[in-house]
């Protein structure tokens, strides 16, 4: 039986302008479902950032509708902030994010604003430093964090909202090989926790190998979204967009494998 998935998020006929003469997002239609993992690519200023920024009202649209479990949210400060438990965002910096000068702390930030107890923050705390294998950091000053660690404190302080949905910006930009697998394996965790997961990245081997879906986008317009399978036999088409294919996608095609590998085990 095919899974039912919950939508969780929808975005009609969406627009968004810079300076009310720039269009960083020109009608937009898009909605999110419980546990998907999604890839989100296109070259720098194609929109990706702007997207993310409209989905949890960081920027104001221009135009359009935005639905929460088929609920329209208005402009009002409580609609919104219930929009920003659901769906939280990593960005690209984590310097942009971070602002506790301990780990422990930055984690509990968002929770402490939410009016739960105590043992309910740090109920959501520990589960999300465990989630992230990083409960060994509590104690540790965040300026002294490596990349890769600081990256995983800012997703760590997302979860411990309870999301449902978490935006990446670029989450292996500046990350050695090493942290960068650490986080594929971390995205892979917040999946298997039926956490919807949109992945803005330049690294179309991760989209072949991770994701179900993927959204192209150009000058502020989504011109492929489909699952990764048929996104990729898309050859021509993504040709025009200067879209390589994956590596293993291309052994596998050469070899007429069927199911075309994600893995190089696979090939073996």
């Amino acid at each position: 039986m095919k899974e039912v998935r919950e939508e969780i998020l929808r975005l009609e006929n969406v627009k968004f302008t810079y300076d009310k003469k720039k269009m960083a997002i020109d009608d937009i239609s898009l909605s999110l479902y419980s546990g998907e993992k999604v890839a989100i690519i296109g070259e720098n200023g194609s929109g990706k950032s702007s997207l993310f920024l409209v989905s949890n009202m960081i920027n104001k649209i221009s135009s359009g509708n935005i639905y929460l479990k088929n609920k329209k949210l208005s402009n009002k400060r409580s609609e919104i902030n219930k929009l920003r438990e659901v769906v939280g965002i990593v960005f690209q910096n984590p310097n942009d994010q971070i602002i506790a000068s301990n780990v422990y702390e930055e984690i509990s930030f968002g929770p402490m604003n939410l009016d739960l107890s105590l043992d309910e923050v740090k109920n959501r705390v520990e589960k999300s430093m465990e989630t992230l294998g990083i409960l060994d950091y509590r104690d540790r000053a965040t300026q002294y964090l490596s990349g890769g660690e600081q990256k995983k404190v800012t997703i760590a302080s997302i979860l411990s909202m309870n999301p449902e949905i978490i935006l990446f910006d670029e989450p292996m930009a500046s990350l050695d090989m090493k942290s960068s697998r650490e986080l594929e394996e971390s995205l892979n965790n917040l999946s298997d926790k039926n956490i919807a997961l949109l992945v803005s990245t330049h690294d179309i081997n991760f989209v072949w190998r991770w994701s179900q879906r993927v959204i192209l986008m150009d000058r502020g317009k989504i011109i492929i979204d489909c699952n990764t399978e048929d996104f990729f036999e898309k050859e021509e088409m993504l040709s025009k967009y200067s879209i390589d294919m994956p590596i293993l996608y291309s052994v596998g095609k050469k070899l007429n494998m069927n199911p075309l590998p994600k893995t190089i085990e696979e090939i073996l």
